[in-house]
């Protein structure tokens, strides 16, 4: 179980700032906050492109941000072979 929600605009407020740093080809600014979380940014356009969870040791990088937009409920739905591997890992 990992809680999320929506990021309110300052979520950074109290970070410490950890430098640049290269994710990839993308130069980010890249901040560190209460000992849970480093995040990356991209240091031209602002965009996220990594977040580091310390606790749970569990790094998500994004692969294409488009502000605004969402993405199609099908993009959440869990692959169908996953599913049946899931169920037949359940039966052994």
């Amino acid at each position: 179980d990992f809680p999320v929600g929506i990021l309110k605009p300052d979520w950074l407020k109290g970070a410490r700032y950890l430098g640049v740093h290269d994710v990839g080809n993308i130069t980010c600014n890249t901040w560190t906050k209460a000992d849970f979380v480093v995040y990356y940014s991209d240091q031209h356009t602002g965009h996220p492109v990594r977040w580091t969870f310390l606790k749970d040791n569990m790094t998500q990088d994004v692969v294409r941000f488009h502000e605004g937009r969402e993405a199609p409920e099908e993009t959440w739905e869990v692959p169908r072979y996953c599913v049946n591997k899931s169920v037949a890992l359940r039966k052994r």
